[in-house]
């Protein structure tokens, strides 16, 4: 019974804070509330823009990535696809088609992740086409592994088969070039 009566005592007791006056009307409070607010905007530092700053137009910031994407799509089928494309739409986007029972595909991975790390302007994707079976037809994929090389939505090229690191990374850059 003790621990009950103590509980709504301190349940309908007013908290006090240092700061903050203690007051029942509704009204006061809604003032006070306004006043503080009006306190802090105050207190904070305003920025002024320069008139070079208000007409520059905002400078495009290249993304980085860093790290290799496996391609999980929301949705199946035709609307796969169309995410992959619009991921590809943007920057230099290379694509690792690739299947977990290829030892060329698992031959090139690492590769394909020090890159991602080595360059990480270039954003990577891979795409397991043994769970993704849509893909095969509609990229053409007659074999793995394939690396696609796409500039700002373009296909630059494709890569066939397992290949030394440099050789990879040669064939990626002849690609971005063209």
């Amino acid at each position: 019974m003790k621990r009950l009566s103590i509980t709504l005592l301190l349940a309908t007791a007013p908290f006090m804070c240092a700061q903050t006056p203690q007051t029942n009307n509704k009204q006061e409070v809604k003032e006070l509330a306004s006043n503080v607010a009006a306190e802090k905007q105050a207190a904070k530092p305003k920025e002024k823009k320069s008139e070079a700053t208000k007409t520059a137009a905002p400078k495009k910031q290249q993304k980085t990535w860093g790290s290799v994407t496996n391609f999980m799509p929301k949705r199946s089928g035709n609307g796969a696809i169309q995410e992959l494309k619009e991921m590809t739409k943007e920057g230099i986007v290379i694509v690792d088609f690739w299947q977990d029972m290829c030892p060329p595909c698992k031959q090139i991975a690492p590769s394909i992740d020090a890159f991602a790390k080595q360059y990480p302007h270039e954003r990577y994707i891979k795409v397991d086409v043994g769970t993704h079976r849509e893909f095969t037809k509609a990229f053409g994929i007659r074999g793995v592994p394939r690396v696609d090389v796409y500039v700002d939505g373009t296909l630059k090229g494709s890569l066939g088969g397992g290949r030394p690191k440099d050789q990879l990374r040669a064939g990626i850059e002849r690609l971005i070039k063209q």
